[in-house]
């Protein structure tokens, strides 16, 4: 295997355009995420956990040792054999936590003292990508400057690769469910608080579809579940956070008082109120904040968004006392916020919700509690609650390409765009991106006129695609 992981190296398979806003992600069987690339990488983070001078990954008087969760999909045991194996030849060993969501590695790695925690998920994608999330020695997503100093260790693997010599041992930790779920029930009140709530949950055949259940019953709520027979193969599969239409029709057909979608790894979340109702993501983060103010639990009234946020959310939380920051699209860039300003409550429309420093990385059921939280203490049901909110007419359309070509290199799409600005003045605005963790283009437009934002839209689209035909495939490739 050491000799394969070594021409994996030599082929280029590993470069930079790998990490993108969420670890590594691509089809499974195709570079990095397979079980040769995979164990080369595990070798590669021992030996820069055992170089002793990296601080993110050196808790004080801690064993060598790397914490690893993962989720329902059939590829995800292999590939967490041949980090472990890749890790453990290197003189450090795994703990394996077993299927469990991103937040819950976050939390182990801190209880147990671990040097690092490895998520092995694809998070909302289907059941034929897998990836891998990094989590430093304290729960943190790998920022990008460690993700480089990880990219020049694979670049300067040694050779021959470690063999067995001085190989560590691996092990489980079986109870990994049972002390995330004390850890974040702890932040509520004692017993059985949510008795007399009803609530939905499409655990997405993922992560959660376990311990999301339990959690809940546990604190006395009356739990309805969807989506928690998987089979390998079913993860996301027109269910969870990204296809909530199936949760939506539940609710239509069982009184509940609010219903919540996760996705594979269970660190987004999508609400549905109790007349089957979709929230906004903006919407939840708005009464979350407005909730937690209430309380004397959000630090200097404020809080974090992505620049994906509606342009409405600013001034209406700024309209109650709170002042809104927002950063670069992933939750990584909402928790480095929140750290730096020593804020609470951060997250994107796309469900991501951060209470820190409770939680370092996005955690669906965390913010489920707190959305229940909300609820015992209102007196309007969360349709009510949440007409608060009044959202900017605004399209997103998400665009499948055959690769990502920098913007700076399509001047006819740069053109049109800019064009757009123009239009659109201070009444809109547009902004365009590539996805970090799949093979797409997003265009969000907002402004006064819904209908005029689609044509725009699908102009913008359309000159994308074109160009991107005349676009030399292999030059783009190298590119990004």
């Amino acid at each position: 295997m050491a000799t394969t992981a070594l021409s994996c190296l030599q082929s280029g398979l590993f470069k930079p355009q790998w990490f993108g806003t969420d670890g590594l992600r691509a089809a499974v069987n195709t570079p990095p995420i397979t079980p040769q690339c995979l164990q080369l990488l595990g070798q590669a983070l021992a030996q820069l956990i055992k170089r002793g001078d990296v601080q993110q990954l050196q808790p004080a008087g801690c064993k060598p040792q790397v914490v690893i969760g993962w989720d329902t999909r059939a590829s995800g045991p292999d590939l967490t054999a041949a980090l472990s194996e890749g890790l453990g030849s290197c003189g450090v060993a795994a703990v394996l936590l077993g299927v469990v969501p991103t937040a819950a590695v976050g939390h182990l790695v801190q209880s147990r003292g671990a040097c690092a925690g490895l998520v092995v998920s694809a998070s909302h994608n289907p059941a034929s990508d897998n990836g891998i999330k990094m989590l430093d020695n304290q729960g943190y997503k790998f920022s990008q400057q460690l993700e480089q100093l990880l990219y020049r260790q694979l670049q300067h693997m040694p050779q021959p690769l470690p063999g067995d010599d001085g190989c560590a041992p691996c092990s489980w930790q079986h109870n990994a469910a049972d002390v995330y779920i004390q850890r974040i029930s702890r932040l509520f009140a004692a017993g059985p608080w949510l008795k007399g709530l009803r609530i939905a949950v499409d655990c997405a055949q993922g992560a959660a579809y376990k311990i999301g259940p339990q959690l809940l019953q546990q604190l006395g709520a009356q739990v309805m579940v969807l989506a928690d027979q998987p089979n390998g193969q079913n993860i996301n599969d027109s269910c969870g956070s990204e296809y909530p239409s199936k949760l939506q029709q539940f609710v239509h057909k069982h009184a509940v008082d609010f219903a919540v979608a996760l996705d594979g790894d269970a660190d987004r979340c999508a609400f549905v109120d109790e007349k089957g109702q979709l929230l906004e993501g903006d919407a939840v983060l708005m009464l979350l904040a407005k909730d937690l103010k209430q309380q004397g639990k959000l630090p200097h009234n404020g809080c974090v968004a992505t620049v994906m946020s509606d342009m409405a959310l600013k001034q209406q939380l700024r309209a109650v006392g709170i002042a809104l920051q927002h950063t670069p699209v992933g939750d990584r860039h909402v928790v480095q916020r929140l750290q730096q300003q020593q804020l609470a409550l951060g997250g994107e429309p796309s469900g991501h919700i951060v209470f820190w420093p409770h939680s370092h990385t996005a955690d669906g059921l965390l913010a489920t509690l707190l959305m229940a939280s909300l609820l015992q203490r209102a007196d309007q049901p969360l349709s009510e609650l949440a007409r608060q909110f009044e959202p900017t007419p605004r399209v997103l359309l998400n665009v499948s390409v055959p690769y990502k070509v920098a913007l700076t290199q399509l001047p006819k799409t740069q053109q049109l765009v800019a064009q757009i600005k123009r239009a659109l003045g201070d009444t809109g605005r547009i902004l365009v991106r590539y996805s970090g963790t799949q093979l797409k283009a997003r265009i969000l437009l907002e402004g006064r006129d819904a209908y005029r934002l689609q044509q725009l839209a699908h102009q913008v689209s359309a000159c994308w695609q074109w160009e991107l035909q005349y676009t030399d495939a292999a030059a783009a490739k190298q590119e990004t």
